[in-house]
């Protein structure tokens, strides 16, 4: 009777492992940018809210681009990145804007931002300030999340690099 009971237990265990990873990969890519992204912005994003992605990060070490654009033609986003502390108004300072240059250089990902705020997040374990985009060229690689609100589109895009 007790071998029943693990035979069961063996069963259950193994179609609830197996739900999770078919839920993960259902979620896809985009759910961790936006996730990560809600964290530390301070920002409630909702995935429904996404329109387009742009994601290039494969490969063994990860390195690479992610753009999630998010819709906000009712408002909700500007009305609350309005009221948070780390949140900047455009123009984007000169060293992130340089990086944001090279990076986007070949392709139409964002537009250049002039009417709207951003937010800059170092992931770098050695960054003194994450919050900080002066730092941004010390070291040997970049990994930061940035994200960039155009009031005149009513876009939300959220960048995450990794080199």
């Amino acid at each position: 009777m007790k071998k029943i009971y693990v035979i069961f237990a063996s069963v259950i265990l193994v179609f609830v492992l197996l739900f999770l990873f078919l839920y993960y990969i259902h979620l896809g890519p985009e759910h961790t940018y936006i996730s990560r992204f809600s964290k530390i912005a301070d920002l409630r994003v909702l995935d429904k809210d996404m329109i387009d992605i742009y994601d290039s990060h494969d490969g063994f070490l990860g390195d690479g681009l992610s753009v999630v654009t998010i819709d906000d033609n009712n408002g909700k986003y500007i009305a609350k990145i309005e009221g948070l502390d780390n949140w900047k108004k455009c123009p984007i300072k000169s060293n992130l804007n340089e990086l944001l240059l090279q990076i986007f250089a070949d392709s139409n990902n964002i537009p250049d931002v002039k009417n709207g705020y951003y937010f800059f997040y170092n992931r770098l374990s050695s960054a003194q300030d994450k919050y900080d985009e002066s730092s941004l060229f010390e070291g040997y690689s970049r990994n930061f999340t940035c994200g960039i609100y155009d009031n005149d589109s009513k876009k939300l895009y959220i960048v995450d690099y990794d080199s």
